[in-house]
């Protein structure tokens, strides 16, 4: 008998089931390897699968799924009605409400050590009669979050309204679009990220310094909107008479020589033009020698329980040197 050769069709056909079958085990690999919950890029994604949801709203592009909950970075979080973090809200005489991203939303720290609760608990402990809503949420900027003010939150009628910058808010943040692959598959997010990385490590991708000093250029389309949106919460307020405080969160990726002080300055500039009161975390942050220490885990530099605690120190100060 002959030995048989296979054709090229063949042949490719194997090659096909040879990759699929090993990409499907890598993916129960990685399903295994990840379920301690310390994987940054796929705890971040299973964020996106289950407490947000694309909106009706195009210019907010995603939001939180109202009565959801998960277990992400193994820190429990609850959804409220509202869509936002924790309990549902209860009357009070003063109502503040946080507008921010995945900082003020507390990614990888429990509910009750995130810096809106803290400062609720003690502006209660004080005996005042307040309220925060915490409507933080991943992905977003100052553009979005004043968005999400109008479109959803204006009937709560606050007293104050705290927004949280980062330095990403000026950033355009394109359409969601659909992949299902990087919906549905830990290895696609997996190749997806390191990719990205080796992209910016080689020069492909601009370095983080100066993509962000392209975001704030005077030109750039994030920037310009970012001021637009300023202007429109501020003409709010003064018809109010609601307290605007703008604080500036600072990147603790490296505090020892911080690279984006014209980001702080910059923002400063238009929350003061608009009216707004100014509060610059960096303060609080930059005699932080080993800033490792303020991770949520490794890998993942959003603020720990320190890092809020710092936060809410300032912002409490701040409020009780100048009531209101």
């Amino acid at each position: 008998m002959g030995t048989h050769k296979p054709s090229l069709i063949e042949s490719i056909v194997v090659f096909i089931i040879t990759i699929l079958v090993l990409a499907l085990v890598l993916e129960f690999v990685l399903v295994f390897k990840n379920k301690d919950g310390r994987n940054y890029d796929i705890e971040m994604w299973k964020y996106s699968r289950t407490l947000k949801r694309v909106s009706s709203n195009p210019r907010l592009g995603h939001e939180h799924v109202p009565n959801k909950s998960a277990r992400l970075q193994n820190v429990d979080i609850r959804i409220n009605s509202l869509g936002m973090r924790g309990d549902e809200p209860k009357a009070a005489d003063t109502k503040i409400v946080f507008l921010g991203s995945s900082i003020t939303f507390g990614w990888g720290v429990a509910e009750a050590k995130i810096y809106p609760e803290i400062l609720e608990a003690r502006l209660k402990t004080d005996g005042k009669s307040v309220e925060i809503y915490n409507a933080g949420i991943g992905n977003y900027n100052s553009a979005r979050e004043i968005e999400l003010f109008f479109s959803k939150l204006e009937q709560i009628k606050p007293n104050i309204i705290i927004l949280n910058s980062f330095i990403r808010d000026a950033e355009v943040i394109p359409s969601p679009k659909r992949n299902w692959l990087l919906e549905n598959s830990q290895l696609a997010v997996t190749i997806w990220s390191r990719l990205e990385q080796l992209k910016r490590k080689f020069g492909v991708e601009k370095s983080f310094q100066q993509h962000y000093k392209d975001i704030y250029a005077d030109d750039y389309a994030g920037w310009i909107e970012m001021q637009k949106a300023f202007e429109r919460l501020s003409t709010y307020a003064q018809a109010n008479k609601v307290r605007v405080i703008v604080t500036m969160i600072p990147d603790i990726h490296n505090l020892k020589n911080y690279p984006f002080i014209f980001i702080h300055e910059k923002t400063a500039r238009i929350a003061q033009a608009n009216g707004f009161e100014f509060i610059d975390f960096f303060d609080s942050f930059k005699d932080i020698s080993d800033q490792s220490s303020l991770w949520a885990m490794p890998g993942d530099p959003h603020p720990n329980e320190t890092g809020h605690r710092l936060m809410v120190n300032q912002l409490y100060n701040y409020l009780v040197s100048f009531p209101q």
